[in-house]
């Protein structure tokens, strides 16, 4: 009679079992990866992983699983320091390689552990940075057309940042302030990008005080406008962005006045870094998104914009 008992409470359990994995994973027939051949050997992680910064389409792992029976397949990981990573799909028989997309926000920095499906024999152990240290690191960083490109200021790379201004044009003396990270060389040489912020109009701008320049980029959302390259009145108020491709191509953003499915936000502006001589300099960090366009029309959609650098008076 005991052991009757003993089928029935492990009959019962695997029920419950099945009816919850039957809810967590939405199908009836869910094979979990630690029933099926996993290559760990080819575990692929992807993208770059920093503390307080979401994951966007360039954050996820890839796997490389044999199937046996062709079927709807679900594979997750646990959340773990903020984000977790997940593929939905139907699968047929072979080997193919499966790509589980990341969603979230690292909390901490350091190396944290993944388990496909709860796998206990191989998973991915993902580096978390920490965000890059405003005393050294300039970067600009950005999904485009779904890559992800991404420059920083070191010494040995042959990438720098500086500011810079447009003119000092007319009665007015109006002047707009650049941010740049890119190569050392502007425009950009072959296989190098770069990113430029523009950010117009100062009046006065010989006479305005340091105060005045840093009001000027002070925390806050900003609408696009057209730059206006060739320097001929009226201006206007606004941030334009300036992005060179690999191939040494120019990409500029929308100059209309429609801010649909765009913005541009300064997160924070600090005095800085110092200058040798009598300059005054203003570190800014912004946030992005928006259009890409070259001189033919073609378009590209930038997203997770970031970007660390600086300008000022010179």
């Amino acid at each position: 009679m005991n052991k009757l008992a003993n089928h029935c409470f492990w009959f019962l359990s695997l029920l419950i079992l099945l009816n919850s994995c039957s809810k967590e994973y939405s199908c009836e027939d869910c094979y979990i990866l630690k029933q099926l051949p996993i290559d760990c050997q080819a575990i692929q992680i992807n993208g770059v992983f920093r503390q307080a910064q979401g994951l966007d389409a360039s954050n996820y792992i890839e796997i490389t699983v044999q199937f046996n029976k062709p079927g709807y397949y679900y594979f997750l990981t646990e959340k773990v320091n903020g984000i977790s990573f997940s593929a939905v799909g139907n699968y047929t028989v072979g080997l193919q390689i499966i790509k589980l997309m990341g969603t979230g926000t690292p909390t901490q920095s350091g190396i944290f552990n993944y388990k496909v499906n709860n796998n206990i024999s191989c998973a991915a152990n993902i580096l978390v940075e920490n965000q890059p240290s405003p005393s050294n690191v300039f970067y600009y960083s950005a999904t485009i057309d779904g890559v992800q490109y991404e420059a920083k200021a070191l010494d040995t790379n042959g990438i720098t940042a500086w500011g810079a201004v447009s003119a000092l044009l007319g009665n007015n003396y109006e002047t707009a302030l650049k941010a740049v990270v890119g190569h050392n060389t502007w425009p950009p040489s072959s296989g190098y990008t770069g990113l430029m912020i523009y950010k117009g109009w100062i009046p006065q701008y010989p006479t305005a005080t340091d105060a005045q320049i840093k009001d000027f980029l002070k925390p806050g959302s900003y609408s696009f406008a057209d730059p206006n390259w060739v320097m001929n009145p009226p201006f206007k108020n606004g941030v334009s962005i300036v992005w060179y491709d690999l191939n040494g191509k120019s990409w500029y953003s929308d100059p209309s006045d429609d801010q649909t499915g765009r913005s541009f936000k300064i997160t924070s502006s600090v005095d800085g870094p110092p200058s040798t001589n009598s300059n005054y300099q203003v570190t800014i960090t912004a946030e992005f998104n928006c259009k890409l366009y070259n001189s033919n029309g073609d378009v590209k959609t930038l997203t997770n914009g970031k970007f660390f650098g600086f300008t000022g008076r010179y």
